[in-house]
């Protein structure tokens, strides 16, 4: 994947294993809401065909449709700020803005708790709080 040295150099930087996003995986991007600041990050485990990042800019939302689907390979047109953060280990959430702003941490929650229900993917079943803690619902 491209941007790999800074990833890994973040990843080193906060004590991450280096787990690459890979380029043809999904992630989840709130495109509505680019351009607000500050922009969050949270890593679920990978799971049929994501790389279980959700992140989105400014307030998050409950709309069941808030996230959108976007291979990792379109992040630097979308969000280029987060393309050092998308190695970081399933577990890793972020909060970031444009004028440095950086805060990373690891919790074991997100680590063990799968992203969606039955499908793993961007359904109406599966969407995170901003406090970066995963919400399964039925």
């Amino acid at each position: 994947m491209f941007h790999t040295e800074s990833q890994k150099a973040i990843c080193a930087k906060h004590g991450s294993p280096f787990v690459e996003a890979d380029a043809n995986l999904k992630c989840g991007l709130a495109i509505k809401t680019i351009g607000a600041m500050p922009i969050y990050g949270v890593r679920h485990a990978k799971c049929n065909g994501t790389t279980g990042w959700y992140i989105w800019c400014g307030e998050h939302s409950d709309d069941p449709a808030f996230f959108d689907p976007l291979c990792t390979e379109h992040f630097p047109d979308y969000l280029p700020l987060v393309m050092p953060y998308l190695g970081l280990a399933p577990g890793y959430s972020f909060i970031i803005d444009a004028d440095g702003y950086e805060d990373v941490w690891y919790s074991s929650v997100v680590a063990s708790t799968r992203q969606v229900s039955t499908t793993c993917g961007f359904d109406t079943n599966t969407f995170l709080l901003s406090s970066g803690y995963s919400i399964l619902r039925s």
